[in-house]
């Protein structure tokens, strides 16, 4: 049996940390986003293998969290969209899951460290703002693997 988590803690408290990881498969998953929807955020989930390199995990990010036309495919655009997510996400607090994370631009370290750079980035901003807000990354690490 999984040990009980503190969901506000890890994920609705603004000064928590901006990326969590979890063991689990689509099970955890799927309570972080009935935890997300719990405490009134809006969640996305990613699938890792859709997500194996750049250019995917942006169209998927950019489809999950209805980014505008004009969003630029790269990690600047990425950045900058994240910082303006209220514009058309209106939410106190995003939660973002990201299913077997061991995919997530698997064959590019590079990629995968500049996503969850951009990531911490983006929930810095949201931290800082009056009123305060959660962004959260959740990997989901399948356990088995």
């Amino acid at each position: 049996m999984a040990p009980a988590r503190d969901w506000r803690k890890l994920l609705a408290e603004p000064a928590g940390d901006a990326i969590v990881v979890i063991e689990g498969g689509p099970e955890a998953s799927a309570d972080v986003e009935k935890a997300a929807a719990a405490l009134g955020l809006y969640a996305v989930r990613l699938d890792g293998p859709e997500a194996s390199d750049k250019k995917t995990l942006l169209a998927s990010i950019s489809r999950k969290l209805s980014f505008p036309a004009y969003f630029g495919g790269n990690w600047d655009a990425l950045k900058d969209c994240l910082t303006d997510l209220a514009e058309w996400v209106a939410a106190p607090g995003w939660v973002v899951t990201v299913s077997s994370a061991e995919s997530l631009c698997a064959h590019s370290p590079i990629d995968r460290q500049a996503f969850l750079d951009v990531m911490r980035e983006a929930a810095a901003f949201w931290r800082a703002q009056v009123p305060p807000r959660p962004l959260r990354l959740v990997l989901v690490q399948d356990a088995r693997k």
